[in-house]
């Protein structure tokens, strides 16, 4: 009887007093509101367990604070003052105090990071579009992942991050059509990543199934990171959060009135997809079949939803919901 209790405990402490993490039959583990959250309320503030930039951004933000750091000459021309590892020459840093905090989880990556670039010499590696830059930011993720296993109190977070170990046998690497076995035995035997291919494949799945793509001065995907807390929230196609973010720092937002009780929900899709596309996506990454409100309307139609819809909240207030995007008026920020 005390282990659930134990556990709640254990998860309560990612989240605020005004919200609670619990376990149902019908949902599994989530997250519910304990007092009304009035619409644009800041829930949670996340720090990301690990993270990386995609390869097409790495020359644009630092890899420790994911903020574009970007600075005028005396012609008024802009000029990045971010400066390059001296050692892998790949990732950037916008000063000593962040390549210094970055090391613990650079170091080992720093030195396998020719090996990753070589990957990309080899068209098995590429995706069905001829980009390689998700695949180099997956590895550096598992790599990140793999260090942070050596610690306590981290470890204890990673062992807590939903595996979805049903099917590991007929996993994907991200963004790409490669088998996750084949990956691992990759990187093990080629790059000579540590740890057995059995607990890589399990990070893996950690990851395939946990990761935020995190969002950068244009609302575009810059990078990815693992938030613990903000992992233990379900998914709907009709969400009531959303996720904004202040360089590498998640924030969760209230995008409808909760009601006590209430779970709070993100979408893992497109907001713009079909029925049928975003029950393929969630099967096919998630393994399981969305039944929120929105799916159940529209399982005998597939049609978009709102191609763009917007709701008037207090003072007039509009927000706007389109693809990933999400657009939280500057009066809640």
């Amino acid at each position: 009887q005390n282990a659930p209790k134990m556990a709640q405990l254990e998860w309560q402490r990612f989240f605020p007093s005004t919200v609670e993490v619990k376990e149902t039959k019908e949902f599994g583990r989530g997250v519910y509101a304990r007092e009304k959250i009035p619409r644009g309320t800041e829930i949670l503030r996340s720090e990301p367990l690990v993270h990386v930039l995609e390869t097409s951004a790495v020359e644009d933000y630092c890899s420790c604070c994911l903020v574009a750091r970007e600075v005028r000459d005396q012609f008024g021309r802009t000029q990045r003052a971010l400066k390059k590892c001296k050692k892998c020459g790949f990732v950037y840093y916008c000063g000593k105090e962040c390549q210094t905090n970055d090391w613990l989880l650079h170091k080992r990556e720093c030195k396998v990071l020719t090996g990753v670039k070589a990957i990309h010499e080899q068209p098995l590696w590429w995706d069905k579009d001829g980009r390689g830059d998700d695949y180099t930011a997956y590895v550096r993720l598992l790599i990140r992942m793999q260090m942070r296993t050596g610690e306590g109190c981290t470890n204890r977070e990673i062992d807590l991050l939903c595996p979805n170990n049903t099917a590991l046998e007929d996993q994907y690497t991200p963004h790409t059509g490669i088998p996750s076995r084949l990956a691992i035995h990759y990187l093990k035997t080629k790059i000579g990543m540590p740890g057995t291919e059995e607990e890589l494949l399990r990070l893996h799945c950690k990851i395939n199934v946990n990761s935020f793509g995190v969002k950068g001065q244009q609302v575009s995907t810059i990078g990815s990171g693992i938030y613990t807390g903000p992992s233990f929230l379900n998914h709907a196609c009709d969400p009531n959060c959303a996720q904004v973010f202040e360089g590498r720092t998640l924030i969760l937002r209230a995008i409808k009135t909760i009601q006590p009780g209430e779970q709070l929900c993100i979408a893992y899709t497109h907001l713009l997809a079909t029925y049928k596309q975003r029950q393929t996506k969630l099967w096919n990454t998630y393994r399981f079949h969305c039944q929120c409100y929105r799916c159940l309307s529209e399982c005998k139609q597939d049609s978009p939803y709102h191609i763009m819809y917007a709701t008037t909240g207090e003072n007039n207030c509009v927000y706007l919901l389109n693809c990933w995007c999400y657009y939280i008026c500057a009066a809640y920020r």
